[in-house]
């Protein structure tokens, strides 16, 4: 089997392997780092709501970027992590998880429950690894096309104008928006060379000008973090650790969700990097959330907020052509730095609302189009449809009634957090449904009808569409199997005595031929033309060269009167 490597696909300058020259890295980190600024305010957030005094929001924070660090280092090393440039950040899907502890038990309860949640998926890597069956490519499709779709209410606020609940209430806020993603657009599709690179950067420097020019009320609050010093030295423990049982499932809820985002994350990554991807890496992505898990864990130990993987630092590598996992580093490193300046938060990387708005709308695009390309890189049957078709309708339904999250309990809150929880959750329970009743093998006997295309075309594309095979592999089985029935044709051998067998695990889809008679001959090299003008044997052996150039490997046995041909295909 020919393994998917890791290689420069189209457009990719600086694949996971380069390393970009020192002053373009350094651009390049400052672009990741500023494009996952929002995610800051996550531990403010929840030191505000928990009711927490202004020293614990200010530990909270600084150990919460300590941990991020450290988790996007772990994530960008091979041997811990993915490997790949996705940055850690501080998670959605623990927020309501994380207030109420602090208001039940505060930052030691904490603490206590994010170490249990890191235990827990720690435990889950295994099922990652080995269980590629409950991650098959439209569930991590969906997953990948979710991830992005769930951060649209994140960054439409600036482009509707959003002010106090109305929309289109700031016309400054809306062209602050709308000239931002202009630049951005306008830097990736006609820019080249280092514009491109640092098309984000350049995005969020006009786009900040412009937010001071129309829209001065768009500045960011720095809110909690406005107190904190420009420096400090941080210094991670927690204060306590307390567990409780009546948070456990919300706890352990919220890290499996934002376990399915790291999946559709580094999946993403997977696809991005590589130019014959053709499913995901599951030991990768074990380790990807193996990264994620160590991550939690020291935050955990650290006192800080539960992390997750930040989905827009996938959609900006692909945007800018970098993809290299040292700028992973880099962005690690930059927060560690970052924690020891907490008071730069607010004056540096709280970026004007609008700017921030179209930054993460010019990374979605991105993401959702790999979604939709991992989609749409296997044969879709109903079930498929269905699995798909049900899961995004449900992450919308969830998207577009937000009274649903607030009027379901704290059990349900990271369930129905996000279209992608629902989603990836929906998908993973209708893939073990629809599994029921699909058999790996399956065989056509062939009529007695003189043209045999139509019935082997049908079969071999019901059973593709079954087994989600690559439409590429399909074809050439299909191809290869009618040439060698084709060369069986004549007096010698019944039509209805030929049987078609195929079979399919994942990475490979093997057809065996069965019928009476002699064997074929399959000839390494091509009849002349000559030849093939000779007589019929001349056209039976273009037949068989044909066979043997489609399929990967062939084989052929005698067993009595019958003659059996396997035609191995790599998936």
């Amino acid at each position: 089997m020919r393994a998917a490597t890791d290689s420069k696909p189209l457009g990719i300058k600086y694949g996971v392997e380069d390393r970009p020259p020192l002053w373009q890295a350094a651009l390049l980190i400052l672009q990741h780092v500023l494009t996952v600024s929002g995610a800051l305010v996550i531990p403010a957030l929840i030191a505000r709501e928990g009711g927490s005094t202004a020293g614990e929001a200010s530990h909270l924070i600084a150990v919460s970027l300590l941990a991020m660090g450290i988790g996007t280092l772990f994530q960008a090393n091979r041997r811990l992590g993915s490997g790949y440039l996705c940055t850690a950040v501080c998670g959605a899907e623990f927020v309501p998880a994380s207030i109420l502890a602090i208001k039940t038990g505060g930052l030691p309860l904490l603490s206590g429950m994010l170490i249990i949640t890191a235990l827990f998926q720690i435990l889950l890597v295994p099922v990652v690894t080995r269980l590629r069956s409950l991650f098959p490519v439209e569930v991590t499709g969906v997953v990948v096309f979710m991830t992005g779709l769930s951060l649209v209410r994140y960054s439409m606020g600036g482009f509707l104008g959003v002010v106090n609940g109305q929309v289109f209430a700031n016309s400054g806020a809306m062209g602050v928006s709308v000239l931002t993603l202009a630049l951005l657009v306008t830097a990736c599709v006609w820019g080249r060379g280092v514009i491109r690179q640092y098309a984000l950067l350049i995005g969020i420097a006009g786009g900040v000008l412009l937010s001071h020019l129309l829209a001065p009320g768009t500045n960011p609050s720095p809110g909690i973090v406005g107190g904190l010093p420009v420096f400090a030295i941080p210094f991670p423990g927690p204060r306590g650790l307390a567990w409780s049982p009546a948070l456990l499932g919300l706890f352990l809820i919220a890290g499996f969700c934002s376990l399915l985002g790291t999946l559709g994350n580094v999946t993403a990554c997977q696809k991005i990097n590589t130019v014959d991807w053709r499913r995901p890496d599951m030991p990768r992505l074990g380790r990807g959330v193996l990264a994620e898990a160590l991550g939690n864990l020291v935050g955990g130990f650290f006192g800080s907020a539960g992390l997750g993987s930040s989905a827009s630092s996938a959609g900006l590598s692909l945007a800018t052509g970098v993809t290299s996992r040292c700028i992973g580093t880099g962005v690690g490193l930059g927060y560690l730095c970052l924690a020891f300046f907490p008071g730069l938060i607010s004056r540096f990387a709280l970026l004007p609302g609008p700017v921030l708005d179209a930054c993460l709308v010019f990374s979605i695009s991105f993401i959702m189009l790999a979604g939709f390309q991992i989609l749409m890189s296997r044969m879709i049957d109903a079930r498929r449809t269905f699995v798909i078709g049900f899961s995004i309708v449900a992450g919308l339904f969830v998207e577009m009634n937000p009274a649903i999250r607030g009027s379901a309990s704290a059990a349900w809150q990271p369930f129905l957090g996000s279209a992608l929880s629902v989603s990836a959750i929906v998908a993973l329970v209708l893939n073990l449904l629809f599994r029921l009743g699909v058999k790996k093998t399956a065989e056509l006997r062939l009529d007695e009808e003189p043209d045999h295309t139509p019935a082997i075309h049908r079969f071999l594309e019901e059973q593709g569409a079954a087994w989600g095979v690559r439409r590429e592999v399909n074809d050439r089985a299909g191809f290869a199997t009618l040439q060698y029935v084709e060369a069986l044709s004549g007096p010698r051998t019944r039509p209805d005595a030929i049987g078609v067998k195929a079979r399919f695990d994942e990475f490979h889809l093997d057809i065996e031929i069965a019928h009476p008679g002699r064997r074929v001959d399959l000839p390494m090299v091509m009849p002349s033309p000559d030849e093939m003008l000779a007589d019929d044997a001349g056209v039976a052996k273009m037949a068989g060269y044909l066979v043997r150039r489609h399929a990967d490997r062939v084989s052929t046995e005698q067993q009595g009167d019958t003659v059996r041909v396997k035609l191995a295909f790599d998936h």
